[in-house]
């Protein structure tokens, strides 16, 4: 990888609304990243031969927050390696890092397009499309049995 993102000293509106989402979503802020999505926002998860339903705000908060427990409530860490912006749209490509108090690691890498409504300077994310590491994430949803690992 080369060198990480470095936030702008002065950021359009919809790249402080992506730095505030990814923020919360590391601190596990619900209450503020609820803030920063639509009553309609959906978060769409691919490839789509994982197969995951299209989870709307209230779905992917809860699938969060029981990943915040997966995790012990700890911090996830997210590294930014670079970010594109488009009109209504931002991509960023990230790390996602963290650890359950069994020991398993979640390190999933991404890239996440976040939508925002009409107008460039709307600041309300409609929708994330996750393009995910799958291989990373089955390996954290399953991880194989101590026997395997030692």
């Amino acid at each position: 990888m080369s060198e990480l993102f470095k936030a702008p000293e002065h950021p359009s509106p919809q790249l402080k609304v992506v730095l505030q989402y990814l923020d919360c979503l590391s601190t596990w802020n619900f209450d503020h990243l609820s803030k920063l999505t639509t009553d309609g926002f959906t978060q769409t998860t691919l490839p789509s031969s994982l197969k995951v339903a299209v989870r709307s705000k209230a779905d992917d908060l809860s699938f969060l927050k029981q990943l915040q427990e997966q995790l012990g409530g700890s911090n996830l860490q997210i590294t930014i390696y670079e970010v594109n912006e488009g009109n209504n749209k931002v991509w960023a490509h990230i790390l996602l890092h963290g650890q359950s108090p069994s020991g398993v690691t979640l390190n999933v890498e991404c890239i996440y397009l976040f939508t925002f409504g009409e107008g460039y300077h709307s600041d309300k994310v409609i929708g994330v499309k996750d393009f995910t590491d799958s291989a990373a994430m089955a390996a954290f949803s399953s991880p194989a049995p101590a026997s395997a690992t030692a």
